[in-house]
Parts: structure tokens; sequence; C-alpha cells
């Protein structure tokens, strides 16, 4: 008679469920700060204050999220987000691949953000 142990891959499979649904508490939070964002007037593309939340991306566009500014200095600081590559490839969920550049904290010129 032989025993067979699951233990440590049962172990292994709660842990990368738990791991999934982090990821997707961490995934809602950034979506409901994007949100706030976009109602502060906080978003930019291509620095251009978004007006509508459905908008068509393309390879270089950035995307810019206001966190700080320094009225003295007369500059923002952004995370920047650049659209560098859509994979020809889509995902099993046939959603679309994608590499992204992010800066954290890109400060700019004010009057460079004020379109």
């Amino acid at each position: 008679m032989c025993h067979i142990s699951l233990n440590a891959e049962e172990e292994e499979e709660e842990e990368e469920l738990d791991l999934l649904s982090q990821g997707w508490q961490r995934l809602k939070e950034i979506c409901i700060k994007v949100e706030d964002a976009f109602y502060k007037g906080e978003l930019r593309l291509n620095e251009e204050k978004l007006w509508k939340k459905s908008r068509t991306v393309k390879v270089g566009d950035t995307l810019d999220v206001l966190i700080g500014e320094d009225k003295e200095a007369g500059t923002e600081t952004v995370m920047r987000i650049l659209l560098k590559k859509v994979f020809e490839e889509k995902t099993e969920s046939d959603k679309f691949r994608v590499l992204l550049r992010r800066w954290k904290n890109l400060k700019l010129p004010k009057k460079r953000m004020s379109k």
C-alpha cells in the first residue's frame, strides 16, 4: 500500500489563491483611485486633461496621474505610464497584452501640464 501526501501542493494552491485574492483587491483599490483622480481632474492623456472616461490609446501615448504640486517651484509631480507595445497575441481570455513603462514620481514644469 502506498500513501501520497498532497498537503504541500494543497498549501501552495491555497497560497496562490490568497495571492490572487490580494491581487484583485489591490486592483480594485487602484481602479477606485483612478476614478477619483478622473473626477478631480488629475488625469491627463498626452499632457491634456481627460474629459471622457473612455478614450482609445495607442503606442507612444502617456497617461499622467497628478500626485502633487509645488506652487513655489512651479512644478507638478505625476505618475506617468507610457504604452510601449501592444502584442499581437492575446491572453486566454481574449484581452490585449501590453508593455508599459512607469515613472512613479516624475517632476514636470507646471506650464507643461496646463493644457
